[in-house]
């Protein structure tokens, strides 16, 4: 079995939808600057270095080129002393490997892992393992305007392969009183945000905590997704 691991360290990205998303922050200059604090890049160095790497290098089967990868994408715009810092900790270790992004990059993560596994397979009939993940609960909260509106569940478990999109059978639960609190035009306003109509800026964000089945036992995210959107609705005349 040959495996590859990828670790996100310090990217930085503006691509779009194809990309990772650069957090809740929608201004790019300053979502830079929190990512390039020097506080937050010691931290990160300091983590990676006494916490990712030993608990790799210290597996039953201890990690060798001709099965393990371990691909750690950074950004080319990680400051220099930190760039050879990270340079420094991957260099005893020649299962590693370092992918440098541009800001503007897709992020195309599919195509990106297909031809690393191509090239580490390269000679070998040895076939790949691309484990599936199990999502077995999902918890959902929207927002509109920072006000809490619907919230929901998982229906049943889904099961998604590596690089493959799947549909979410999704609960939803509607507290009538507390989506009222607005009024008859707030709720008409939220039906217009949601179908995405008109010309009144909306700001809608959804939280989602999904829960991962794995060989220790389910795992919930720590911090929810945030998926956020600015949309705009049309307001009935007076």
């Amino acid at each position: 079995m040959r495996c590859i691991v990828l670790v996100r360290y310090s990217v930085w990205t503006l691509a779009g939808r194809t990309s990772w998303r650069i957090g809740r922050n929608p201004d790019p200059r300053a979502y830079r600057e929190a990512l390039f604090h020097p506080d937050r890049l010691g931290a990160h160095e300091f983590l990676f270095e006494r916490l990712t790497l030993p608990s790799i290098v210290s597996q039953t089967r201890p990690p060798a080129e001709d099965w393990f990868r371990l691909v750690v994408f950074t950004s080319t715009e990680l400051p220099q002393p930190n760039r050879v810092n990270l340079e420094a900790m991957l260099a005893p270790h020649p299962w590693t490997r370092l992918v440098p992004m541009e800001p503007d990059e897709p992020y195309d993560l599919c195509r990106i892992v297909s031809g690393i596994a191509r090239e580490f397979a390269s000679g070998s009939d040895e076939p790949f393992l691309f484990a599936t993940a199990r999502m077995v609960a999902l918890d959902w909260n929207l927002f509109i305007e920072n006000r809490q509106a619907l919230a929901g569940g998982l229906g049943n478990p889904v099961t998604i392969s590596p690089g493959v999109t799947a549909d979410l059978p999704l609960t939803v639960h509607v507290d009538l009183v507390q989506l009222g609190s607005g009024g008859a035009r707030d709720l008409f306003d939220l039906g217009l945000a949601i179908a995405g109509r008109g010309t009144l800026q909306k700001d809608l964000r959804i939280e989602l905590a999904p829960t991962i089945e794995t060989p220790l036992g389910p795992m919930r995210y720590a911090m929810p997704v945030t998926v956020r959107r600015s949309t705009d609705v049309t307001r009935a005349s007076e």
